[in-house]
């Protein structure tokens, strides 16, 4: 009895495995109906639905705007004066009638011109023009994100999508090996144990792809948020991780040694420390003299004027013209301590700029150093594949003539999947080096 209870469970088990297994190869064929994409094509679309670098093109367009403002400071301005006013005087009461006359009245056209202004418009445009190489830079870096986040998604999609394939063809090859049991049980040639330890596996590996599978699902997500449809994941990526490290490999590797020059967060970073710079010139030459023209023409008159007779009366249009000249005297040290305080800063933006050159060519070295060991560690891994699929045609054909257990076959089986995997893993471990070395020397 109790045998036949334990019977009736590994039926069930079986049944739920067989029903399992057969859902996932059914489903297969519907998962290729999918849209398929390419890596150009998920490049392409993230880079068109990139918040951040519509925020680069705005902020770009700002500092051109700002650059203009500065050009036309450059230029006249004029503006228009209207005004009254009224001073009451009497004995007892008012402003010196000589100085107020007693209020005015004017309409004025004013014009003024810069002359001098101690040259801090060309250094605020050279300061503009850098914040504009700046910004361009900065928009190069956004570019260089997206484009290795899109590469490092692709790469682990298709690594989790090919890592379901391989636990698909090991549920697929204990599924052919579990019937092969049965009828060698049948014929009395295989032990009742046989089939129970080949159906344990089974589902272990069926619980495998399965997880295998919501990775893939996982992976999809983030890539089609990437891609701006996070709700989108009706695509299969195609290619392979051979062609992929390939092609990365060829990109990444012609920037490789330890000249930093080519990085984007060097450049930046040397952005910053030159504004540094100009900042200090433009904190000094707040001392230096301002000169200016200026002209009106309109109706000036006083109340004075106003109240006399209209044979008396002094005329009231007229023009006047005259420069200005305006120059620091003392500020009690202000501008010197806004000096020093603009040196400290521009000494540790150098400081930072050292920093990033010394930790961005640590990175690539690091990055080479590993590319070449995978390369290395990937020619034993495929080495190991070849032996473990003959290991395992081997033992299975052993089994079948009764010279090894079922057991060893499960073994067998299972190296096998690990060698596959591990050969995976060493693929997408290269694609993602080469896209690392890629964005470390992207101009």
């Amino acid at each position: 009895m109790k045998q036949a209870g334990s019977s009736t469970v590994m039926n069930d088990i079986l049944k739920r495995t067989i029903l399992s297994v057969c859902s996932v190869l059914l489903l297969w064929p519907v998962a290729n109906a999918q849209s398929i994409l390419t890596l150009d094509q998920c490049l392409g679309r993230a880079k068109s639905n990139s918040l951040r670098l519509r925020q680069a093109d705005n902020a770009i367009r700002k500092a051109e705007i700002a650059r203009s403002e500065l050009t036309s400071t450059a230029l006249p301005s004029a503006r228009i004066d209207v005004g009254a006013s009224f001073a009451p005087a009497s004995k007892h009461f008012g402003y010196d009638p000589a100085a107020s006359n007693e209020g005015q009245l004017n309409g004025q056209i004013v014009v003024e011109q810069s002359i001098y202004d101690g040259g801090v418009r060309a250094i605020k445009a050279r300061r503009l023009r850098l914040e504009r190489e700046r910004l361009s830079g900065v928009k190069r870096s956004v570019e260089r994100d997206v484009r290795f986040a899109v590469k490092q998604l692709f790469a682990e999609t298709l690594r989790a999508q090919m890592e379901a394939g391989l636990r698909r063809e090991s549920v697929q090859r204990l599924a052919e090996y579990q019937e092969l049991v049965k009828q060698l049980l049948a014929a009395g040639s295989a032990n009742y144990t046989d089939l129970m330890k080949t159906q344990v596996e089974l589902t272990t590996d069926s619980l495998a792809l399965w997880k295998a599978e919501e990775l893939v699902a996982i992976t999809k997500y983030e890539l089609a948020d990437l891609m701006g449809a996070p709700t989108d994941t009706d695509f299969t990526l195609a290619g392979s991780l051979d062609d992929l490290a390939a092609s990365l490999s060829t990109a990444g590797v012609s920037g490789t040694g330890t000249d930093t020059t080519a990085n984007l967060d060097i450049q930046l970073a040397d952005f910053d420390a030159r504004a540094g710079e100009m900042e200090v010139k433009l904190t000094k030459h707040e001392r230096w003299p301002v000169i200016a023209a200026y002209t009106d023409a309109g109706l000036l008159t006083t109340r004075e004027n106003l109240r006399l007779p209209a044979s008396d009366r002094a005329s009231i249009i007229g023009y006047l013209a005259g420069v200005s000249i305006q120059l620091p005297l003392f500020d009690w040290g202000a501008n010197r301590y806004r000096v020093q305080q603009q040196e400290i800063m521009n000494d540790s933006l150098r400081l930072e700029l050292t920093s990033v050159r010394r930790s961005i060519a640590l990175e690539i070295r690091k990055a080479n150093s590993q590319l070449a060991n995978v390369g290395k560690r990937l020619e034993s891994v495929r080495a190991n594949v070849a032996a473990a699929e003959n290991n395992f045609l081997l033992t299975k054909a052993s089994f079948v003539s009764g010279g090894t257990l079922a057991l060893e076959v499960l073994n067998a089986q299972q190296l096998l999947t690990e060698a596959k995997l591990a050969e995976l893993e060493m693929h997408a471990e290269v694609a993602t080096l080469a896209a690392t070395i890629e964005e470390l020397t992207t101009h």
